[in-house]
């Protein structure tokens, strides 16, 4: 959960039920089934500055992890932050949480919270992306 210019974002993991639960407003959430989940990027100022994406062939992830632009490209400000989540979806196959959407220096307390936020769920949906399906279980096929 994050407070950013004073709109409440909640991002719930229920492991157990394998869902995730994001609440854009205080009285609704949208839920999205851990195998609806493809990829996630985060994008500052139109640029994806970290994600990670289910690759096609035999669920292995491409890329690594990476929330914060590199010092080569370093402005003292943002002028928008979100984190995308991709479904496997047809009718909603991109969902996006917007965090910032206005310009915001890098020294205050919502850009702080926005990378801190979005380095969370990112990382949240790697071990979503990774984690191993329930096997089936074994059958005893002894012969007679």
């Amino acid at each position: 959960e994050t407070i950013l210019a004073g709109k409440k974002i909640r991002f719930i993991v229920d492991d157990i039920s394998e869902n995730i639960y994001i609440s854009l407003t205080c009285s609704s959430f949208i839920k999205v089934p851990y195998s609806d989940i493809n990829g996630c990027e985060i994008v500052v100022d139109s640029q994806v500055t970290g994600g990670i994406k289910r690759a096609i062939v035999g669920g292995v992830i491409a890329g690594d992890a990476g929330a914060i632009v590199g010092a080569k490209t370093a402005k003292s400000f943002v002028m928008s932050y979100k984190v995308i989540i991709y479904k496997n979806t047809v009718a909603s196959p991109v969902l996006e949480i917007i965090l910032l959407e206005k310009k915001t220096d890098k020294e205050n307390r919502d850009y702080i919270n926005a990378v801190e936020f979005s380095g969370k769920v990112n990382a949240i949906i790697k071990y979503i992306l990774n984690k191993p399906q329930n096997p089936l279980p074994k059958t005893d096929k002894s012969e007679t």
